[in-house]
Order: C-alpha cells, then sequence, then structure tokens
C-alpha cells in the first residue's frame, strides 16, 4: 500500500460508497421486489424505485466527472481503474434511465385508449433482456393475445413497461458487478 496516495484512498472511499449503494439500489430494482402479476402491478412502488435510481445517478455522477480532470492523472492505475468502471457503469445507466423516464410517464396514460403503444413498448424492452425474470415472459405473452379492457389485470398494463426497464436496470448492474476491477494494493 506504498503508492496508495490520501487523494487514490478518497476516491476509493467514494467508489466503494457508490458500490455499497449500487447494490442496495440493485435489491430496490430486484425481481423479488416486485409481485409479477398483471393486476398486482403496485404503480406507486415501481415509481419509487424508478426515483431511487434517478437519486442514485445524480448522486454518483461527479465520481464519473473525474475521468477529464487533472485529478484523474493523479490517480494510481488502480484507482483510476476503479473511476472507469464507475464511468462505465453509469453511462449504461444513463441510456436505461432516459427509456425508464419514457416508460414512467406511459404508467399515467389510460390503458383504454393507449393499449397499442403499452404492448409495443413493452415488448420492444422485454426483447431488449438477456435473461428475463420468471413470470414477465407470460405477461408479455398474455398481453399480446386478445388483450382487452375485459381482461384479467387490463390496469396494471400501463406500468409493465416500466418495471421491465427496472428490469432491464437490474441486469446491467449485475453484469456490472461482475466486471469490477478488484484491487491488488
Amino acid at each position: 500500500m506504498s503508492d496508495v496516495s490520501a487523494l487514490d484512498m478518497k476516491v476509493r472511499k467514494a467508489v466503494l460508497e457508490a458500490d455499497k449503494a449500487l447494490r442496495a439500489l440493485a435489491k430496490e430494482v430486484s425481481p423479488t421486489a416486485f409481485n409479477i402479476k398483471l393486476d398486482k402491478l403496485d404503480k406507486g412502488k415501481i415509481l419509487a424505485a424508478r426515483k431511487k435510481v434517478t437519486a442514485f445517478m445524480g448522486k454518483y455522477t461527479p465520481l464519473t466527472q473525474l475521468q477529464g480532470s487533472a485529478v484523474y492523472d493523479k490517480l494510481n492505475a488502480q484507482s483510476q481503474a476503479y473511476v472507469d468502471w464507475m464511468d462505465g457503469v453509469m453511462g449504461r445507466l444513463l441510456k436505461l434511465v432516459v427509456d425508464l423516464d419514457k416508460s414512467a410517464k406511459l404508467a399515467g396514460k389510460d390503458p383504454e385508449k393507449n393499449l397499442k403503444i403499452l404492448v409495443d413498448t413493452s415488448v420492444r424492452q422485454f426483447k431488449k433482456m438477456r435473461k428475463a425474470p420468471q413470470g414477465v415472459g407470460t405477461l408479455v405473452k398474455e398481453i399480446q393475445k386478445d388483450f382487452g379492457p375485459d381482461s384479467h389485470g387490463f390496469t396494471g398494463v400501463s406500468i409493465l413497461p416500466a418495471l421491465i426497464m427496472l428490469f432491464l436496470i437490474y441486469e446491467t448492474i449485475a453484469t456490472w458487478f461482475k466486471q469490477r476491477p478488484k484491487l491488488k494494493d
């Protein structure tokens, strides 16, 4: 640990704090946190999870801004790897948060008037998932069939795109954890 400066320690502490917050966020948006049935989807819980994702992004974006600063050049290679990893996480999450915001706006739409866009958005986002949580595929297939106002759980279809986006965020976080650099010093 001889070549680890105070600046390196400060950056590592910030990244490890972000790592801990990212793990907590993963639990908030994991499939186990939601009841995956159209008639049981909780709009409030899903939109609250969305707020937590955007709050995380707002709080830890300054870490990624280190890359273009003079501070980044003063860091050792290990600390730079941490900053680069965090930048990768935030970059991927940023793209998903934009889609999540669009999906959250759909949650306020009347499913009877906007069924086609809700179904199309759900199917499109579902296809982006590498491994869908159990039950989501069934929901997507269910709404692709003769789905209408008299269908069981019809009101839940407006929140389904946002739920799928949360699961995409969870999948992304899990993938990036596997790529996290290991401390060597």
